[in-house]
Parts: C-alpha cells; structure tokens; sequence
C-alpha cells in the first residue's frame, strides 16, 4: 500500500461536470469536461484534473453515486449551464493523502487501507466533506500501470 502523509489545502475553484452513477463510469463526465476545457485553453498539460467523490459506496446504491468530473480554474472562469459546467470550490483544510501508481481499477484498495488501517493508527478522524483523487498524468498517453493518482481523505 502506498505511504500517507497528511497536507493542509487551501480551498481551490474547479469546473466541474456532475455525474450520478458508478464510479467507475466517472470517466464519461471527464470526456465531456475536457471536451468543454481544452478550447477554452483549460486542459493543457498543467492542467489540475480532479475527481470528487461524494458518497460511500458501502452505504449509498452505485445508481446514486454522485462525483464531479473536475479542472482547476481561475477566478474568472465562468460556468456554462449550457454544457453542464458548474463553478464549484473543493474545501480547504487537513488531508490524508495516499499516492497510487496503477491502474484507476486499485484506487478502492487504497480508500480502504487508509480508512481501515491509516486512520486508526494515526489517531486522526475522518471529517464530512468529499474525497477528491488528483490525476496527475493523463490516461490517454499513459499505460495503467504508470498512471499516478493523489487521493485525498479529508481530516478533522
């Protein structure tokens, strides 16, 4: 399992397209979020690819899974309903954050090891509030098992 390490965030202002379903179909949303970002000039390689993951899958039904396909942007991004772009903010604060190399299908793995194991030892408690996973290299270049991905628990 990867290492943990804890960071503070500041708050930061994303685009985002919502998706209600499987998470594993969360790439849909992303498709169509890049395809709305890249003319804009908002998905180059510095782009700040964001997935937030906003129930449990252990509780809620996977047809009512909600998450955001999610872009960093600057304040003067506007949102576009048109296009199903919405302007919204990922919380600052403490976060557990987990670095995966591999292939998207073994990021559970990793939200189990450190809600299971990380987080009892580490006396830390989980706080409401979304997990969001960084995407740090794009899937369409990059073979599965050398795709990184930052996840991100967030802490009381």
């Amino acid at each position: 399992m990867p290492e943990v390490t804890t960071a503070t965030l500041e708050p930061m202002r994303v685009a985002a397209i919502r998706h209600v379903g499987p998470y594993t179909e969360t790439g849909q949303a992303f498709m169509r979020l890049f395809m709305w970002a890249g003319p804009r000039g908002l998905a180059g390689p510095d782009a700040k690819a964001i997935g937030l993951y906003r129930d449990d899958p252990a509780t809620v039904p996977e047809a009512e899974l909600r998450s955001d396909a999610c872009v960093a942007v600057a304040d003067d991004v506007e949102g576009d309903p048109a296009a199903g772009v919405e302007i919204r903010t990922v919380e600052g604060g403490d976060y557990a954050v987990a670095r995966h190399q591999g292939p998207y299908t073994e990021i559970p793995d990793v939200y189990r090891h450190v809600f299971e194991t990380w987080i009892p030892e580490s006396g830390r408690t989980p706080r409401e509030g979304p997990c969001f996973e960084r995407y740090l290299n794009n899937p369409l270049e990059t073979a599965p098992a050398d795709l990184l991905t930052d996840v991100h628990i967030p802490l009381a």
